[in-house]
């Protein structure tokens, strides 16, 4: 009868022993030797009653065929073989914080080893999101959007002899509350305050301090003692407002805003000297290349209490005074800015037409004398 060969292993880590151990029979016969042949050129023979359980240690990676023959007294034999893996060495793991703000940029510095190429990383990062990649990436950012612990993991994985083999790496990250920067700016023409509104809140934390950067080289810091200050602008125009709240924590949280300067209305007209008693016509040459002119306003006055008001985007009046007047056109835009600009207009007198006339007789002819007076 043939005898029964079978053999089980325990299969190591990388760089580590691999044990073998028989469990063969003889089928009715005492067996007379074992050969086992590891699949890598070394062959080791064992003859009975020596010890039937080998160890062996692959120096390389790979998978191996090792084939165990049975041989009895009777000298009838049988082979078996088993596929036997040796992994390689690999240790997957990364570096981080463990304590982090949330809305915060987070890097993780993979740190990984392996005895072969590693061909990808996944990064589960334990809030539902995650990344795959195919190329080292010494550091891989996040950022979690909640507060909590989260288990961020990464796995490494790579082929060899056709066969997936990956290391996984866990560790845990916790994400302190941050607190929720807002703030309302009002829009302003030029020449006025601007406000400000702090109306951020601590999310569940204590805010402790509060930075203004307002747009133009200017900052304020205070710590939470005023939730409303002002700022005046220079000039006109988009600023953007950047608030940075903290908390105690030690976690911040910006927000940026436009405060809007409106330029004021650049107001101007053409006008002539005019003559008493004729129709005066006045020409609103103001711009509206920054808004539109909402509202026109011309005012007349002069020393002896004369006072007139025209609300047309042009202006037409009759002065029935000779003197120095003074004109003001006041304009207001869309946006509620308003200027205005003033000029004198002198309101001359009058030709009085005037003659006298002579008349002469010469026989039947009659001559007028006219004299101009």
């Amino acid at each position: 009868n043939l005898p029964s060969a079978v053999f089980t292993y325990q299969a190591g880590t990388c760089d580590s022993t691999i044990y073998f151990k028989d469990k063969s029979s003889g089928n009715e016969s005492s067996i007379a030797y074992r050969i086992w042949d590891f699949g890598d050129g070394i062959v080791d023979t064992i003859y009975t009653p020596n010890n039937p359980d080998v160890a062996h240690y692959y120096t390389h990676t790979g998978s191996y065929e090792v084939k165990l023959t049975i041989r009895n007294l009777n000298n009838c034999e049988e082979t078996i073989s088993q596929f036997v893996f040796m992994p390689p060495c690999m240790n997957a793991e990364f570096l981080t914080d463990g304590e982090v703000c949330q809305n915060a940029r987070v890097s993780f510095q993979d740190i990984s080893y392996s005895g072969i190429a590693i061909k990808s990383w996944k990064w589960i990062f334990g809030d539902g999101d995650s990344l795959v990649y195919t190329t080292s990436q010494n550091l891989v950012y996040h950022t979690f959007m909640t507060a909590g612990t989260f288990n961020v993991a990464m796995i490494i994985g790579a082929e060899l002899d056709g066969m997936i083999i990956s290391d996984t790496i866990m560790h845990q990250v916790t994400v302190k509350s941050s607190p929720i920067a807002d703030f309302l700016a009002d829009s302003v023409c030029y020449g006025r305050t601007s406000s400000f509104y702090n109306t951020s809140s601590g999310n569940g934390t204590m805010l402790t301090n509060s930075s203004w950067i307002f747009g133009d080289l200017t900052s304020f810091e205070d710590s939470l003692s005023q939730f409303y200050l002002e700022h005046t602008y220079q000039e006109s125009g988009q600023f953007e407002a950047r608030l940075i709240a903290t908390n105690s924590l030690g976690c911040h949280d910006t927000i940026i805003k436009v405060a809007m300067v409106y330029p004021n209305p650049m107001p101007d007209f053409v006008l002539n000297d005019a003559c008493l008693n004729r129709i005066i016509s006045l020409e609103n040459t103001t711009s509206e290349t920054y808004a539109l002119i909402d509202t026109v306003k011309w005012r007349f006055t002069n020393e002896t209490g004369y006072y007139n008001e025209i609300y047309t985007r042009d202006a037409q009046i009759l002065l029935t005074q000779p003197g120095d007047y003074n004109v003001d056109l006041i304009v207001r835009d869309v946006h509620g800015c308003t200027d205005s600009t003033s000029k004198p207009i002198i309101i001359y007198p009058g030709p009085q037409s005037s003659f006298a006339y002579t008349d002469q007789f010469s026989n039947n002819q009659v001559y007028l004398v006219m004299n101009n007076t």
